[in-house]
């Protein structure tokens, strides 16, 4: 049977424990736990320790020194990279989490049931309102519970976004939607191994934290990926956090150009990566 492979992307300590605490309670729980870091922040690390202590959750801790440039491609790619040489099969599941979003009890036995068939599962999320967020309650969501109550409009939006995420998908296979639709949510989402690698990964390319979700999607659809939308079954918690002030839009920078005869290979990706520091990788717990 395929196994499921959890990668946590982030920078920060701020919303991480919550994001694996919502994985240490997934029953089953995933093979392997990956925290990839965009960073060399001894805080962050440390926090992976007290978590896995806790929690009694053993997870890779991967990391290397800030590059002066944000790149989630890269940081998803090095969870990826850290797996090399634990017996990670082609069919084996890689699930894509951001450290602020929150995975709610049963949600990966529900992806596990619904991604059977597919090459990559399109999953939701909730915004939570800064309120909500403060309010969030991890005592309740370690006991099974439900940690927040969504309110009648974030359930609505939900229902909606996965409605039309799936005529989306219908349409598409008579060419009448964009290459990058429905949209894979970069914090929610999960591919095959033998899927991800043949996509190359993310594209380091990619400067920032969006938009390179979009192009990840456009590229399996590309390579005859198979996706299943489950926006509203597999569903995380996105927990509140100021706006980045350095956000950038980066639609205009989507480029076809490819490493490779085939348009789906990125210029920089998971066999070929941007330059970067030595790459750290630490089991704890």
């Amino acid at each position: 049977m395929a196994k499921t492979h959890v990668i946590i992307s982030t920078h920060t300590t701020r919303h991480l424990r919550a994001t694996l605490l919502g994985v240490a309670i997934q029953s089953p729980r995933p093979a392997t736990v990956v925290v990839s870091i965009d960073n060399d922040r001894s805080e962050v690390r440390e926090l992976c320790g007290a978590c896995a202590g806790e929690f009694s959750l053993p997870i890779l801790v991967v990391w290397r020194a800030f590059p002066g440039e944000v790149r989630v491609g890269q940081v998803r790619n090095n969870g990826v990279r850290a797996l090399a040489g634990a017996g990670v099969e082609a069919g084996d599941w890689l699930h894509l989490l951001d450290g602020d979003s929150v995975c709610r009890p049963g949600m990966l036995a529900t992806a596990e049931r619904l991604r059977a068939g597919h090459d990559l599962l399109i999953g939701g999320r909730v915004l939570l309102t800064e309120e909500q967020t403060g309010a969030y309650d991890e005592a309740a969501l370690a006991e099974g519970g439900s940690p927040v109550a969504h309110t009648p409009e974030q359930l609505a939006e939900r229902a909606a976004r996965d409605g039309r995420y799936r005529r989306q998908q219908f349409f598409k296979r008579f060419g009448l939607v964009k290459a990058h639709k429905p949209k894979v949510l970069g914090a929610n989402h999960a591919c095959t191994l033998g899927m991800y690698e043949r996509v190359n990964g993310y594209d380091e390319t990619f400067r920032g934290a969006w938009r390179e979700d979009d192009d990840f999607g456009r590229r399996v659809h590309l390579a005859g990926g198979r996706a299943r939308v489950a926006v509203e079954d597999v569903c995380v918690d996105h927990l509140w956090h100021p706006l980045n002030p350095q956000k950038r839009e980066n639609w205009s920078e989507l480029s076809s150009e490819s490493s490779g005869p085939h348009p789906w290979m990125p210029r920089a990706g998971l066999s070929n990566p941007l330059p970067q520091g030595e790459l750290r990788i630490e089991r704890v717990g």
